[in-house]
């Protein structure tokens, strides 16, 4: 029986139930934020819930993309010029994003208007000191940023065990990040209906 190859370089995806469940996640883990803030008690359970649906989905998401890569040989060249240039735009999406937050930061902290009192941050409000938590999340990313460079490295010079330890501690600093991230926002006095000034932070 001969065999039919397909005529194309390109990887037709199978169905799969996975960006079902990345939906609910989604859907749960924005419910479940929006409940929070009103202090609506059953809004963590919700966020938790939407939180493991979405990292438990992903692993084994993830665990089929390999195994198309590297089993089934399914990412030819064509494949991975695809994925490079969807990360790309990736990037490029995460840049105009912090370049909007940093337009909003500084339009109304160089020029504040008459509704914050012409003053920034506004009178009243109880800010965070940027010398706490803030410089030491900052520090966290930049630590996370040369250990990310140590796994590239690991990678590039085929050292399974370089690689994997860089890759830990990586993500042993996002996690501790997302939960020093957690505690400020936690402890901040003001919430997303106090302003602009607000509104950028938690954002």
């Amino acid at each position: 029986m001969k065999v039919k190859y397909p005529k194309h370089l390109f990887h037709v995806l199978e169905p799969s139930l996975w960006p079902f469940f990345i939906a609910f996640g989604l859907f749960f883990f924005v419910t479940g934020i929006a409940f929070s803030i009103h202090y609506i008690i059953t809004g963590y359970y919700i966020l938790i819930l939407g939180i493991l649906i979405l990292l438990v989905t992903s692993i084994f998401w993830f665990l089929d993309i390999s195994r198309e890569a590297v089993v089934k040989g399914y990412h030819t060249r064509i494949v991975r010029k695809g994925l490079k240039m969807g990360f790309l735009f990736f990037i490029a999406s995460e840049i105009m994003l912090f370049f909007g937050f940093f337009w909003a930061f500084f339009h109304s902290a160089l020029c504040p208007s008459i509704t914050l009192g012409t003053w920034w941050p506004p009178i009243g409000l109880k800010y965070i000191a940027v010398f706490e938590f803030p410089l030491f999340n900052t520090l966290l990313l930049i630590i996370s940023g040369f250990s990310v460079t140590w796994v590239h490295k690991g990678i590039s010079i085929g050292s399974y065990k370089e690689s994997l330890d860089g890759f830990l501690i990586t993500i042993t600093l996002g996690l501790w990040f997302i939960f020093l991230q957690g505690i400020e926002y936690y402890e901040a006095t003001f919430n997303l209906q106090d302003g602009i000034y607000s509104s950028i932070f938690f954002y």
